[in-house]
């Protein structure tokens, strides 16, 4: 952890590795708590509970990683961002309060919370990064914000409980995978903003059912639906110029049409490989 005293002047402290609950001290003598350094809990596998105190801004990269029994934790108002592996493979985490003023979810910071089932994200985040929430298995429903601009890659990948979501207008980009292998998410709406539907964004999403494409979108990546055999309709808009190859593969169930014709539309290697039906409009 890091202290400060009113010179300035800068303290560094490691603590020994604790079991239970530990409450992080807020002042050391006339130091106060000002922040966290890299892997300040790593790998402490018997802490359940922690408070954080007020003064620290920044959960660092890797803090509270392979912390498999930590259960609950206190991150305190004046936090403004969740660093890379923050909480990464915290096995035990089943909720946790991010609290308003955060405006980042680092890169892999929940990944592997396989029994996280609730956790809110307050408006303010703008990104979520990649691997955000990667196998976080039990999460059954989460409510992006629309303040967030940008979605990483895999950010939901494998979130196999995960069975509706809402992309808001705000999102610009959403990155590969981000939730391939979703296999029980059923709903999906993007708002206008997305340009692109990336690779495998939903690859092997069996389950999914209903999925717009909004006019804002102009490319469709390789195997972005790759598997998608629950899907039965979907209509890609005018707006789409480019569909890459094995975009829909797979999807055997499933009717398309295109509001476009044929000659306007850059199309990869198979793209509709084994889908029921495509119809061109124009």
């Amino acid at each position: 952890m890091i202290y400060k005293n009113k010179n300035g002047e800068v303290l560094h402290v490691k603590f020994s590795s604790r079991k239970g609950k530990f409450i992080i001290p807020s002042k050391i003598e006339d130091y106060e708590c000002c922040g966290m350094d890299l892997e300040d809990f790593y790998s402490w596998g018997e802490l359940t509970d922690v408070i954080i105190p007020k003064g620290a801004t920044l959960i660092e990269d890797s803090a509270f990683d392979k912390c498999f029994n930590l259960t609950n934790i206190d991150i305190p108002n004046g936090v403004v961002c969740i660093g890379d592996s923050a909480f990464s493979e915290c096995h035990s985490l089943t909720s946790i309060n991010i609290p308003e003023g955060v405006t980042q979810i680092g890169d892999s910071a929940f990944f592997g919370c396989y029994h996280l089932n609730d956790i809110n994200l307050p408006e303010g985040v703008t990104i979520i990064g990649n691997d955000a929430f990667s196998e976080c298995s039990s999460l059954t429903n989460i409510i992006i914000p629309d303040s967030v601009t940008r979605i990483g890659h895999c950010a939901f990948y494998e979130c196999t409980n995960l069975t509706s979501i809402n992309i808001p207008e705000g999102v610009q980009y959403i990155g590969t995978r981000i939730f391939g292998g979703c296999n029980r998410l059923e709903s999906v709406k993007i708002s206008d903003g997305v340009t692109t539907i990336e690779d495998y964004s939903f690859v092997n999403c069996s389950s999914l059912k209903n999925i717009n494409i909004p006019e804002s979108v102009t490319n469709i990546m390789s195997s972005a639906f790759h598997n998608c055999r629950s899907l039965t309709n979907i209509t890609i808009p005018e707006s789409v110029t480019y569909i890459e190859h094995d975009a829909f593969k797979g999807c055997i169930n499933l009717d398309i049409v295109i509001n476009n014709s044929e000659s306007n539309v850059e199309l990869g290697v198979n793209p509709f490989k084994g889908c029921k039906s495509v119809t061109w409009l124009k």
